[in-house]
């Protein structure tokens, strides 16, 4: 089976739909042959999930081959397990939670946008006087995500979104990499370890990027060295990296204080800071009806600005971008590995060497988990009402819906990202209509991290009602 196994590379995730919608209890075992050592079981199975995540947790570390595969990540807190892992999230859950932090990811945040971002589209915007003009909003927003990721982890803000640039070198490197982990994740381990040594095809490509990333990162680090004296704003003070540095200048966290340590950490949440508004947002324009109860909805909870105190109000809003990442997660596969021989739900029989494989994105798209109508884009799924008419989120448990991981390792900045996501979003739809191109295909990418292979190239107008 191996080779039609690698001849679904290009459409991972939409064979694994395939795959698991064939298989009983949404799990199906591969053995690839003696020489490669791959055994993997693949599953979408909520029972399964929980049971991995949750109920059994320690059986299922992410493991060596996770760390092989991801080891551009090196030492940091998505590779790592036991009491690493536990040391790396605690340091994470304490610089988050600062006060300062929570403030600066939303005035950072507002501070772009207004400065950047809107008045960008408010010249690409199409109007009576202008030819039509067409734009890839996903490039457009992950410039834009990626600026102020650097600002909020670094201080640091590159200025991607305004530079004559069309590709930042880092970001370049990123979306090789995801590329290459794919490629990875699908073949034995002798076949691209073998690439690597001789530096030759994907593994070649993957030095190369490494280089940009590590060059990238060790610059940043060294301009918050303890010894810079310089003027600093709010950014540069209540950034991720300087609250680490300033954590581990205590004796609990003694083992932190290196640069690689710092290196890992950055380039782990680099990589993981891509949100997914521009895929959000491709939902939103081909749903007319979604797209004006959101308008409706901002526009009753808008006060003189936009303010990230008033996000949770808009129930709506973070119901459609919870849908929207049901239907495509940021990040479509998981991975783990298998401590002792363990009995999953689904009556798979898991040992030592097993690799198990969560696709999160066949996860949102199973009638038989989320109904006969999982294809639909539709938030009222996330929200309950009442007999006045009131209405409040739904909850849906982590591992029905993956889009943050589930269990002790779910994404430590979630709440961090609903801000963002929503701030954007609801001054996205408030000032602008996104009309996508006619015959434009949204489809995934071949990535770990999801986009939109053709990006996404929409015609922006102007809402004359509420601009100005």
């Amino acid at each position: 089976m191996l080779p039609g196994f690698l001849m679904q590379v290009h459409r991972i995730h939409d064979w694994c739909i395939e795959l698991l919608t064939e298989s009983p209890n949404f799990t199906f075992m591969f053995h690839g042959p003696w020489f490669s050592k791959m055994h993997l079981l693949f599953t979408c199975d909520p029972a399964n999930i929980n049971h991995i995540f949750n109920l059994n947790v320690s059986n299922y570390p992410k493991g060596e081959n996770f760390k092989d595969i991801f080891d551009i990540l090196g030492d940091g807190l998505i590779t790592t397990d036991s009491e690493s892992w536990k040391n790396q999230r605690k340091l994470a859950r304490l610089s988050m939670a600062k006060s300062r932090f929570h403030s600066a990811v939303g005035s950072c945040t507002l501070e772009k946008m207004n400065n950047t971002l809107l008045p960008l589209l408010n010249k690409m915007a199409v109007d009576s006087s202008s030819p039509e003009l067409k734009i890839n909003l996903q490039d457009l927003i992950w410039k834009f995500t990626f600026d102020l990721t650097c600002v909020l982890i670094t201080g640091v803000d590159p200025g991607y979104l305004v530079s004559n640039s069309s590709v930042s070198p880092f970001v370049k490197a990123i979306e090789e990499i995801e590329h290459v982990l794919v490629i990875r994740h699908t073949v034995p381990l002798v076949w691209w370890k073998l690439q690597r040594f001789f530096g030759v095809g994907s593994e070649k490509k993957m030095a190369d990027a490494w280089k940009v990333i590590d060059s990238f990162v060790q610059q940043l680090i060294s301009n918050q060295k303890p010894d810079q004296e310089q003027e600093k704003d709010a950014s540069a003070t209540a950034n991720l990296l300087t609250l680490y540095m300033e954590l581990i200048k205590d004796e609990e966290w003694m083992c932190f204080r290196s640069d690689k340590f710092l290196r890992d950490s950055l380039v782990t949440f680099l990589a993981a800071g891509q949100g997914t508004i521009a895929l959000a947002l491709s939902w939103f324009a081909i749903n007319p009806r979604v797209e004006a109860k959101l308008e409706e909805e901002i526009k009753s909870k808008r006060t003189n600005d936009h303010d990230y105190k008033e996000m949770d109000e808009l129930i709506y809003l973070h119901a459609a971008l919870c849908e929207a990442m049901r239907l495509f997660p940021p990040v479509p596969l998981n991975h783990k590995s298998v401590l002792k021989t363990d009995v999953l739900p689904s009556g798979h029989t898991v040992c030592p060497g097993t690799e198990i494989i969560i696709s999160t994105y066949a996860l949102g798209r199973m009638k038989g988990i989320w109904g006969e109508d999982c294809m639909e884009f539709k938030p009222e799924r996330w929200i309950n009402y009442n007999e006045k008419g009131d209405h409040q989120l739904k909850f849906e448990a982590s591992y029905k819906f993956g889009a943050f991981g589930c269990g002790p390792r779910i994404c430590v900045g979630r709440g961090i990202s609903f801000t963002v996501m929503k701030l954007v979003a609801s001054a996205l739809i408030y000032n602008f209509h996104f009309e996508v191109v006619h015959g434009h295909v949204v489809q995934p990418n071949v990535s770990v991290v999801l986009g939109m292979k053709n990006g996404l190239m929409v015609k922006v107008h102007k809402r004359s009602s509420n601009t100005g």
